[in-house]
Order: C-alpha cells, then structure tokens, then sequence
C-alpha cells in the first residue's frame, strides 16, 4: 500500500495550533503526509477530493497537484510528511480510511517531534528512522484483523468534557457518565487516546481559554473562571506551557508568530503541551 515512498526518502515533523480556525495551502509539490488532529475538526481537498478528520483521528493523504485545509476554532494538529517523486504517481487522496490515533502512532509522533527542527547527520537519520516508522505503524494499524473500536461509553464521556469542561470535574464524575470504576476509565483513555481523562479535560479547558484570551479583552480572572480553572495562576501557567508564552503575550502577538508555515493563521505550540504531570489527577485543583 506504501510503495510510493522510496527507500531512503527524507521526512519532516511538525504540529501547529489554529486558536482562531485557519487555512493551510500547498500548490504543486507531490507530498504524502500523516495527520494527527489532537483537538477540533478540520476539512482537506487534496487533489479535488474532500476528506475530513474529527478530535483523537489520524489521516494518510498522497497529494499530486496539491492541497489545502481548513481548521476549525481551538484544533491542534500534527504532521509528519515526505515528499514525492514527480513522475512516481500513484494513488491519490486518502489512503484507507481515517482512524483513531493509537499509541503506537501517538508514541512515533512524539518522537519525531522530540527530535525538533535541528539538522545533524544524526538527527536526520533518526528523524527520517521514524517518519518511516510511522507510516509503516499506519499500514500495521490499518491491515490488522482486529481493529480497536470506540466503546460507547467512552464516546460519551468525550463528548460530556467537551460540554461540561468548565465545571468542577474528576474521575468519579467522568467514571459515572459511562457507569464504570475510575480505574477503567482511565484503562480505557490511555488505549484509545494515548492519554488521561484528566489531562484531557485540561487540554480542552486551556484550548478554550486561549481562545478567549485571542478573542476577548476578558481579564485573567474571569477567563480562567469561566473555563474551570481555580486561580488565574493555574491558567497562565497551562496557557504558557501549551503554547510557550504567557496570557498577555498570547494576547498581543495574536495568531501572528514568525516562521508559522501557515502564514500567521497559525499558532505553534511546543512538543507535548500538557504532560502528564500536576494537571493529571483525579481532581480539580
């Protein structure tokens, strides 16, 4: 299914923030690429065909004359890519269907990304080690007999944190929306979504909280109120650590980051955004 990627071929990683929703175009240059969409929804038309991914699903595109994408408000997205040759066409747009991110492809993403944007000989070889790694996990995941599917459940405890991410929220509380022990949640998140119930819920309150900051004159204060949080401090704490720079500075420089790939409709954030860490507990703080 991947014989259009060459031996030896070079690989890229990289993730981006669309606090505000925006675009991502690309014109002419054969590329197959891995997405992984951590949070939001988006659209691409790669070569005339449309093609979606939702929160926790990963994407193989091949695109011959070109792309573009469409993110919604408060998506995160990461991306490993290679380039193809010119006159080696073969399939076209998505290849197989779209999936949940698994651990494995969580676990290669994270390390492609660890590797940053620094050239060696080293580097480079262990950065294109596992770009090939990965697309070779997708096409593992992908013929499986046994393919994961997402407990009901689970789909429901999602879905509850995206409505309910302001409120005092724990384990108790999430484990009883599905009827289950807090235990078995927890079991439950980190195969499906390569991460906690409790760091998720952190994830969704800080994404909607940049948003504010980027589209409000709301002080600290409130916003951190208004998204669940127990002090402005916490909030600014996780606001700086997801995307690297206070509150305030988040305010002023807007969408607007140098070297953004997408034109300054994006906003970068650094490599694993919310670790597990004090933030992944039982509890609200």
């Amino acid at each position: 299914m991947l014989s259009f990627l060459n031996r030896g071929a070079t690989f890229s990683f990289g993730e981006i923030g669309y606090p505000r929703g925006g675009e991502f175009r690309v014109a002419g240059q054969p590329y197959a690429w891995i997405l992984l969409l951590e949070t939001g929804s988006m659209r691409t038309l790669v070569d005339g065909r449309e093609h979606g991914l939702v929160a926790g699903e990963c994407g193989l595109f091949v695109n011959w004359a070109g792309r573009s994408s469409s993110y919604a408000p408060g998506s995160h997205v990461c991306w490993c890519e290679t380039p193809l040759p010119v006159d080696d066409r073969g399939n076209t747009g998505m290849i197989a269907q779209s999936m949940p991110a698994t651990p494995r492809l969580r676990a290669l993403f994270r390390e492609g990304l660890g590797c940053g944007l620094a050239s060696s000989p080293s580097t480079d070889m262990l950065r294109n080690a596992l770009g090939e790694a990965l697309f070779a996990a997708w096409q593992f995941e992908t013929v499986r007999d046994a393919r994961p599917v997402l407990p009901e459940g689970l789909v429901k405890v999602h879905a509850f944190v995206e409505a309910h991410y302001f409120e005092p929220l724990d384990l108790a509380r999430l484990a009883a929306v599905w009827g289950v022990t807090p235990p078995h949640l927890v079991a439950s998140f980190r195969r499906h979504f390569g991460t906690t119930p409790m760091r998720h819920v952190w994830n969704v309150r800080t994404q909607a909280a940049i948003r504010m900051i980027l589209r409000t004159d709301m002080p600290l204060a409130t916003i951190a109120e208004l998204c669940g949080y127990g002090s402005p401090f916490h909030l600014s704490r996780l606001v700086r650590r997801m995307t690297g720079h206070s509150p305030r500075g988040l305010r002023q420089r807007g969408t607007h980051q140098p070297g953004s790939v997408e034109a300054g409709h994006g906003l970068r954030t650094r490599n694993n955004a919310l670790p597990d860490s004090a933030e992944d507990q039982s509890h609200d703080p």
